[in-house]
């Protein structure tokens, strides 16, 4: 009787452990192409100083028509800190591949460009923030 009541209390404390954990989430960050251009996207750590950390890279290439996770995060927590999508958005800058004379007009770095979009809401969710190079906003 006292072991069955031993492992009863056991599970009972792992049950309890595991219930009041925090949430996990995951974030990304995503450049989507849907440009006839093929883009440079460049990280100029003008603010940050750990932006080449955060990103992993100093130069990407994203070919038209495709797209690319530039960045992510998880851990213990929820996604409402990305809502805003401000994470390090002031250290891209956008090269039209071949063509020196064209640009973005629409600014990568404004954190309203991009949108977020909530993928799931398990635990502590799953949150995706996204900037789309569409033909309309290159001159």
């Amino acid at each position: 009787m006292k072991t069955k009541l031993s492992i009863l209390v056991f599970f009972g404390i792992t049950i309890l452990l595991f219930t009041s954990c925090d949430p996990g989430f995951s974030y990304t960050k995503k450049i989507v192409n849907s440009s006839n251009y093929d883009v440079l996207i460049i990280v100029a750590d003008t603010n940050h100083k750990h932006a080449f950390n955060a990103y992993g890279f100093d130069t990407l290439k994203i070919v038209k028509r495709s797209e690319s996770e530039i960045a992510s995060d998880g851990g213990l927590g929820n996604t409402s800190p990305y809502e805003k999508c401000d994470y390090f958005n002031d250290s891209l800058i956008v090269k039209i591949i071949g063509f020196d004379t064209l640009h973005l007009t629409v600014d990568i770095n404004d954190c309203s460009k991009w949108k977020y979009t909530q993928i799931s809401e398990k635990s502590g969710g799953v949150g995706e923030c996204k900037f789309v190079i569409d033909d309309w906003i290159i001159k």
